[in-house]
């Protein structure tokens, strides 16, 4: 037994060593297994990144190419542009050339034919209208009267047309005169007896105790009443306030 002891003790403790180196190499296996694995990750991962980085150039690369491309578009479709309204601009003038060569004579005259009519009627009408207002203004049966006022006031009534009727005197176109012009007349009694004392505020007597109203037809003084004295067609009649009744005499 102790002899197989002796002969066993050596086996075990080579079988031990053996495994031990066994073990070791395995875990030195292991490490270099996982370090190799490691590595191969690393490599991976840097290859991916290298891939990562070239796909990146290659498509900014690819923009860069399309906006060139883009760029150089451009400058030809305006170039064809240019050339097509050229192209257009020419048809245009070479139109406008054979239709004015074809036409003038006929496109002037029918111009020239529509400015001559309503310049015609234009006229034709302008005497119509002036005709009208002539006897608009002065109608058939008419006289002209005028009424100057102290020397401080002036004339009341330029010389204006005033209508009447048969029969009327001076003192019947004054009212009327008055009334178309609006001014104030006041007068006292009728016929023989008719008498002004005041045409727009200017009354007898307000410049000395010889003032007053007097008039005129057609240029000669009269002596009579403005309620006798009738009116013709055309006569001129004057109203003419006097400060001094004597300085006419």
């Amino acid at each position: 037994m102790f002899r197989l002891m002796k002969i066993l003790t050596p086996l075990l403790l080579l079988f031990m060593t053996f495994s031990l180196i066994g073990c070791s190499s395995t875990s030195v296996n292991s490490k270099s297994e996982a370090s190799a694995v490691s590595e191969v990750e690393k490599q991976t991962k840097e290859d991916v990144k290298k891939t990562e980085v070239q796909d990146s150039s290659a498509q900014k690369t690819t923009d860069k190419v399309a906006e060139t491309n883009a760029a150089l578009k451009k400058p030809n479709q305006t170039i064809e542009k240019v050339a097509e309204n050229k192209t257009d601009t020419t048809k245009t003038e070479a139109t406008q050339k054979d239709s004015s060569a074809g036409g003038t004579d006929t496109s002037t005259n029918k111009t020239s034919a529509t400015k001559e009519k309503p310049n015609t009627v234009s006229s034709a009408t302008t005497v119509k209208e002036t005709s009208e207002t002539k006897k608009q203004i002065v109608p058939k049966n008419t006289v002209f009267m005028t009424i100057k006022g102290p020397k401080d006031v002036g004339t009341i009534l330029a010389k204006s047309p005033i209508e009447f009727k048969e029969g009327d005197t001076v003192l019947d176109v004054l009212l009327k005169a008055a009334k178309e012009h609006h001014f104030q007349v006041e007068y006292s009694g009728s016929g023989a007896m008719a008498y002004i004392e005041g045409i727009d505020n200017s009354y007898e007597f307000d410049y000395g105790p010889t003032s007053g109203w007097n008039f005129k037809q057609n240029g000669t003084e009269m002596g009579k009443s403005s309620g006798t004295v009738k009116v013709k067609k055309d006569d001129q009649i004057e109203w003419i306030y006097t400060e001094d009744f004597t300085e006419n005499k």
